[in-house]
């Protein structure tokens, strides 16, 4: 355990709030510090008649899609249960949710849809970390892609989290993509704050977002055991001392 101090979360807004709020409800202290912004962008929208299942594996791409989807009939497969639940919210009922991560995804789609005649969608976000259509394809489904925002980066660190980083008080930083922990880096030199990373862990969410992190010097890096917010939740506890 280390002396306590503040977890920052790099997660985009609404994420970043929630799980903020999550691990203040854990006993933390925690700052949102969102290093990417949800923007949605034009799209056509497809006619679901074509396809058998819908594929979110982010609960922004839930969000944007269904401010204008007409119905909430088709089953959906989704990456972790924060997901999961964001379609729920939406009014979906058939909801199947792998915990594993996009690979993981691909495997569960193969052991319930039996069909690879009928399409599945895709819907996503310019940038993805796993092309699950790909993974999907290899296994000899007919996947569309359907773009339906952009995380773009920020251009600023909150004021109140680049001071926590210079007066010492951070405990630790976590990181669920190599995107935000890029931006954050980036505008830790910016700010001439990158030294003040020596004092701070990194919390990472999977092998490649940990081997980017440590290009630069931190206390020490982690990565969580399982690709989701629950497993780093358990590596939060395991890490950082409750405020």
């Amino acid at each position: 355990m280390s002396a306590r101090g503040y977890i920052i979360v790099t997660r985009p807004e609404k994420e970043a709030q929630d799980y903020a709020q999550e691990l203040r409800a854990a006993g933390f202290k925690a700052l949102s510090a969102p290093m990417l912004s949800i923007k949605p962008i034009a799209f056509d929208f497809p006619n679901l008649d074509d396809y058998q299942a819908l594929l979110f594996t982010s609960a922004n791409a839930v969000r944007v899609f269904c401010d204008r989807a007409p119905r909430r009939d088709i089953p959906v497969y989704v990456v972790g249960q924060y997901t999961a639940s964001e379609a729920k919210d939406q009014g979906f009922e058939n909801v199947v949710v792998s915990d594993e991560g996009g690979d993981a995804l691909a495997a569960l789609v193969d052991d319930h849809v039996k069909d690879r005649l009928a399409k599945l969608l895709h819907v996503r976000g310019v940038h993805v970390a796993r092309a699950i259509d790909e993974l999907l394809v290899e296994r000899g489904y007919k996947v569309d892609i359907l773009k339906v925002y952009e995380a773009q980066s920020v251009y600023a660190l909150p004021s109140d989290v680049l001071d926590a980083v210079r007066a010492g008080t951070v405990n630790a930083v976590t990181f669920f993509s190599k995107r935000t922990a890029e931006n954050f880096i980036n505008l830790a030199r910016e700010n001439d704050a990158v030294s003040d990373l020596q004092r701070i862990k990194a919390l990472c969410i999977s092998s490649s977002v940990l081997k980017y992190v440590q290009a630069v010097s931190w206390a020490d890096t982690y990565k969580s055991e399982k690709p989701h917010r629950a497993s780093m939740l358990a590596l939060i506890k395991e890490t950082c001392e409750q405020s």
